[in-house]
């Protein structure tokens, strides 16, 4: 409840909070945050999750290779792992990553996952470890993640090794508001940075929109060989024309809902 200045990086037009410095390591940090922001859930919860998760397969169903044995689906943060199990519950050949060895232990409790399909471990070892399907992944969620991390180039750049011609790395995250702004968040996106980030992969914006209640936003890229075409986005790195921009989506999206 302390004021935090936000920062407009003028390279990747990502909103970055100026958090006092902490101590611990990025993965203890997210882990522990994460566990503790899960804690009471209870096996009933966590299926309804599922449920709306299937349904969010559902809608990127237009974008994405359909679900078969030939179909392989990464879901990189499993955390609780909900999305995971709406995954392999449509037919996905799916695999996930979780750091935490408590809500690794818990997704495989509430899902019955197989220790092979949800690993604890990190998401760059998760990626070293299946690099024989480098250039065959249909599908890469990272769903409510990058936003965790502090160098979420370096992730997406190995992410993106692993996709096939006609892959989609689909990822979510929260808009910056007041509600969302605590140390476990690093950055938030703009439209320029999503822009940003597509450019530096040498990937194109497929699909993009930030028109939800929950002040989330969501966007997929995939490569030039997908056959959707890519979408205008807007990449604005001066901070007085990217904050008239924010504003403007924000706006849009509050008008929205």
């Amino acid at each position: 409840m302390a004021p935090v200045q936000i920062f407009h990086c003028k390279n990747c037009a990502a909103l970055c909070p100026d958090y006092p410095e902490v101590v611990e390591d990025e993965i203890s940090r997210q882990t522990s945050f994460h566990e503790e922001f899960w804690k009471d859930e209870t096996p009933e919860s966590l299926a309804e999750l599922v449920a709306g998760m299937e349904a969010v397969v559902d809608f990127y169903e237009g974008i994405i290779k359909a679900p078969g044995e030939n179909t392989i689906a990464y879901d990189i943060g499993s955390g609780r792992g909900n999305l995971l199990a709406a995954l392999l519950a449509k037919g996905y050949d799916a695999y996930g990553c979780e750091p935490s060895a408590e809500l690794s232990h818990r997704a495989r409790a509430a899902f019955d996952l197989p220790g092979d399909r949800l690993i604890t471990t990190s998401a760059l070892d998760f990626l070293a470890q299946r690099s024989e399907e480098q250039g065959r992944v249909n599908i890469i969620f990272l769903w409510h993640v990058i936003e965790h991390f502090e160098n979420p180039m370096e992730i997406l750049r190995e992410a993106v090794k692993s996709l096939a011609p006609d892959g989609v790395l689909i990822c979510q995250g929260p808009m910056l508001s007041p509600g969302y702004v605590y140390p476990a968040h690093r950055f938030f996106h703009s439209e320029s940075n999503i822009a940003w980030i597509a450019r530096e992969l040498g990937l194109k914006v497929i699909f993009l929109d930030g028109f939800t209640k929950e002040r989330f936003i969501s966007f997929a890229l995939a490569k030039e060989e997908h056959p959707k075409p890519g979408i205008d986005t807007v990449f604005l790195t001066s901070p007085e024309d990217a904050v008239g921009s924010l504003y403007y989506t924000l706006s849009k999206a509050l008008a929205n809902n």
